[in-house]
């Protein structure tokens, strides 16, 4: 028996399925954009947050020590949040490494635990390392990703006198179905990233490449106004330099292209997305535009996820839901073919039937508890993003 949806509902949805539509478009329409460069020749820190990174940390320094950019001009600081697993020993060990066949930049190795900081915030280890920065722009990544040689000197070329922000590209290259399933979900969201920065209005950034000027840092008081947040040292801090009137550009090249390690578990990577979620809600203040589109989003997800359902119980045309999901997989797939297109990842449209099936799916569930801030994160639980 066919189900009567109420005009409202079926409003609702209409309504969110035409902003997330226009979204895709406003997205394709900034990746066009092209962003000038220079030759740097500015001071760099780059600044890296570590906890409980043992096994990744020593590759990470040598690969940060052995940029091509000038090692006069650059400085590696190394934070330790509160590590258990000998971390802050391994990174320490670098400090009396020297090479006397060549200059190497400046190293750092600084302790949240050492110097009385709160211990399990990244913010709080990343303010630790600005504070003792020397550069006038900060670069940040992660401790478990593999950073190419040329990563320092593109992010810095793209620091015209006008920019204030970079948001560079990071990536997944694990084989598997999971792990390509999650390279073309992330592939995605740094697409639309491009495509904001393209537009002006920049939505998106990475950790595990992100630049700001230190300038700009310190006039938007720093990460004071989000502290309280657990999760969003990258994005909530663009969107503080994006209000306050900082211009963001995108940095992409192959050769700069950082390479981050794949969810161990699909609960694992559905724990990291509802992370990430959990700092929707905020963006009421930060970003009412972005949080139009998320909830938009969001309520297509659902819409279709019921649709669905109630097709499979006879409770709704076959054909209707099919129609509407085939909508949303086009608007997908011409995202997904500009995304593959300008970061050479064509491999990936393996992988685009079933992500296509299970993003709704997977956005109901990551937006919904992302919503509620319930979430773990380095062994602690979360309520409310706090």
């Amino acid at each position: 028996m066919l189900i009567n949806l109420h005009p409202a509902l079926v409003g609702l949805f209409a309504a969110a399925l035409c902003i997330y539509l226009l979204a895709i478009v406003w997205f394709l329409f900034g990746t066009r954009r092209k962003f000038a460069t220079i030759t740097p020749t500015s001071s760099i820190s780059v600044v890296v947050a570590a906890r409980d990174e043992a096994a990744t940390i020593e590759p990470t320094i040598q690969a940060l020590l052995s940029q091509s950019y000038d090692p006069g001009l650059y400085e590696v600081i190394i934070v330790d949040d509160g590590s258990t697993d000998g971390t802050l020993a391994k990174a320490r060990s670098h400090l009396d490494v020297a090479d006397p066949t060549r200059v190497s930049p400046a190293l750092k190795v600084l302790s949240t635990s050492d110097a009385g900081a709160e211990s399990g915030s990244k913010k709080a280890a990343l303010t630790l390392g600005i504070a003792a920065a020397t550069g006038d722009i900060i670069l940040s990544t992660d401790a478990d990703c593999q950073i190419p040689v040329d990563w320092v000197t593109t992010m810095a070329a793209h620091f015209t006198p006008d920019v204030d922000a970079v948001v560079g590209f990071s990536h997944i290259v694990e084989a598997g179905l999971v792990a390509g399933v999650e390279a073309l979900d992330f592939l995605l969201l740094m697409t639309a990233a491009r495509g904001a920065c393209g537009n002006g209005h920049p939505v998106a950034a990475s950790g595990q490449s992100f630049g700001f000027r230190r300038r700009a840092f310190e006039e938007v008081g720093g990460y004071e106004q989000v502290r309280h947040r657990i999760s969003g040292d990258d994005v909530l801090l663009l969107q503080l330099l994006r209000r306050a009137g900082k211009r963001i550009v995108f940095a992409y090249t192959p050769q700069a292209a950082v390479v981050h390690p794949a969810a161990t578990s699909v609960g694992a990577l559905l724990r990291q997305r509802i992370r990430w979620a959990s700092n929707g809600p905020i963006q009421v203040r930060l970003d009412p535009a972005l949080f139009l589109q998320l909830t938009a989003t969001l309520l297509t997800s659902i819409g279709l996820v019921v649709a669905g359902g109630l097709a499979i119980t006879g409770r709704l045309d076959p054909l209707l839901a099919v129609g509407i999901w085939g909508i949303k997989a086009l608007a997908d797939a011409m995202m997904t073919l500009r995304g593959v297109q300008i970061f050479k990842r064509w491999d990936l449209l393996l992988f685009w039937p079933l992500w296509s099936l299970i993003h709704p799916l997977y956005l109901v569930v990551a937006g919904g508890l992302g919503c509620l801030g319930i979430f773990q994160w380095k062994g602690t639980n979360v309520r409310f993003g706090r």
